[in-house]
């Protein structure tokens, strides 16, 4: 029995082929590709793909009992950004125009790859860093105006920061496999009153630095558009923003100097897209919270790495909290010049 499928419907088989990727590339049609993994990646579920024409692509698994219809609606998505001048990997449809092919019961999908404009590392400062706010801002914009039913949840950050994931961080503190993550208190009255309010649309939802593909120049690539919740605009600049600090914990900088990077990313987002008075003063707070997500992830999962990387920027966010919302307060003022 053929193991791959062109229907979009997961084949009815138990068998595997050995070499599944190849097998998924030869469905979409190249039969002739060379197939590396993309150690780049990191996930083992993705693989460069160059045809003989010289055409480069990018290979996900995305495993068993993948959702067609979310599939196919992501692919719309990605359709309407490319559009709107968003850089995304636009889709490249099987030979019957499916957005997916199967190879055993895996699914597969496959696009082409964004190309680096400047391969110079990223020159990173607070202007450098100003670009890149501008290019969220454009996607935020861009999603405001996508029409595609996107099956997705809206965030409630006040309901699962305070009645879920910080009573699970406190249950992880009094048995001893954490230490305290936050101001107690203080901490929590501020991300109470800083998280609720806000006004809302359809954002990225996991915009870190590895969805947000960066060279010389800026911004070449955004990826992964598998979440796109209803949430506050800002839960993604503060998530970005976590991400920076967080970089700089994987680099043993001095954070405070990558203050003002937090600054232009935030004054980028405003010139392009404004953001309210409540909304520059909840950054800090989406950062936190962001981060508190991560250690709620990790803290019964045994990654003790990545547990004691998200803990430790979740402690000098809540330390510094006053300095981020003054830098960030301030660029009201300095995108208004």
């Amino acid at each position: 029995m053929d193991s791959t499928s062109l229907s979009g419907q997961a084949p009815n088989v138990a068998v595997t082929p050995k070499d599944p990727a190849r097998t998924a590339v030869a469905a979409f049609g190249f039969t002739d590709a060379d197939i590396t993994p993309f150690e780049a990646h990191g996930s083992g579920n993705v693989w460069l793909v160059a045809t003989e024409d010289g055409t480069s692509l990018v290979l996900k698994d995305l495993g068993a009992g993948a959702d067609l219809d979310a599939v196919v609606a992501q692919t719309a998505v990605s359709v309407h950004l490319a559009a709107a001048g968003v850089p995304v990997a636009t889709p490249v449809p099987a030979p019957d125009g499916s957005p997916l092919v199967y190879s055993g019961a895996r699914a597969f999908v496959l696009t082409r790859r964004l190309a680096v404009r400047d391969d110079r590392p990223p020159p990173f400062s607070a202007a450098y860093w100003t670009e890149v706010g501008v290019e969220v801002a454009r996607l935020h914009l861009a999603l405001l105006t996508c029409a595609v039913d996107v099956a997705s949840w809206t965030m409630d950050l006040p309901l699962r920061i305070g009645a879920e994931v910080l009573p699970e961080l406190d249950r992880a503190v009094a048995a001893g496999r954490l230490e305290p993550v936050d101001a107690g208190a203080s901490d929590r009255s501020w991300l109470r009153q800083r998280l609720a309010g806000l006004p809302a649309q359809r954002i990225h939802g996991d915009l870190h630095g590895g969805n947000l593909l960066l060279d010389g120049s800026g911004v070449y690539g955004v990826v992964d558009f598998d979440h796109l919740p209803i949430g506050p605009r800002v839960y993604d600049l503060g998530y970005l923003a976590a991400d920076i600090v967080k970089n700089g914990m994987r680099e043993h900088d001095d954070l405070t100097t990558r203050l003002p990077w937090i600054a232009g990313l935030v004054r980028g987002y405003h010139a392009a897209s404004p953001l309210t008075s409540e909304e520059r003063a909840a950054i800090g707070a989406h950062m936190l919270a962001t981060e508190l997500l991560m250690v709620g992830v990790f803290v019964d999962g045994g990654a003790s790495d990545h547990l004691d990387l998200n803990a430790r920027t979740c402690r000098w966010i809540s330390s510094h909290r006053s300095e981020i919302e003054a830098v960030v307060a301030e660029t009201d003022d300095s995108s208004a010049s």
